[in-house]
């Protein structure tokens, strides 16, 4: 009698899972997404022939070392910058990248350091440091959700913490 209840408990605990307010939840079986759109609360699942992958739902952030970029006057300058995106649809997350974070965050720096020299590229010393850097934001971010859309993120945003002239004249400087 004891083992059977034991056998029962196992078995039910290995049935149920939860998901929190701050996850998005995917049901596996045999490696394939069968459900998802999980909220909050107490769900089932059935033993060894389905798992559950859980992601982060909150606000995830990249910030990586200055990047080189040019100018439209061909002038070299360090951008230091940060990403913020999430994850919006589970399922294709979990297929494009394995579930795996870094894997996201290395596709996602290359794509905004790719944006990033298209935007300053267009554009002077002047027009970046005073003009157009909300407007370069705004265009940054658009067009890199344009290529994430695909990969189940979307890029919240986009910003600068700081822009800085290489050496040229014995020093150079952050330009804020």
């Amino acid at each position: 009698g004891l083992v059977v209840v034991g056998l029962v408990v196992v078995v039910l605990g290995l049935s149920v899972f939860t998901v929190n307010e701050r996850e998005l939840a995917i049901k596996l079986q045999l490696g394939r997404v069968v459900e998802t759109g999980y909220d909050p609360g107490l769900h089932f699942k059935w033993p060894i022939v389905q798992n559950v992958r859980k992601f982060p739902r909150r606000i995830l952030t990249i910030s990586d070392r200055p990047e080189r970029v040019f100018t439209a006057e061909n002038e070299a300058l360090q951008v230091d910058f940060f990403v913020k995106w999430r994850i919006v649809k589970p399922e294709i997350f979990y297929t494009s990248f394995m579930g795996d974070e870094r894997q996201a965050n290395q596709r996602l720096l290359q794509i905004i350091k790719n944006g990033l020299q298209l935007e300053f590229d267009q554009r002077t010393i002047q027009q970046v440091v005073a003009d157009d850097r909300v407007e370069m934001m705004e265009s940054l971010t658009l067009k890199g959700n344009e290529q994430v859309a695909g990969f189940g993120i979307e890029i919240v945003d986009v910003r600068i913490k700081q822009i800085e002239l290489p050496g040229r004249w014995g020093g150079g400087g952050p330009l804020k």
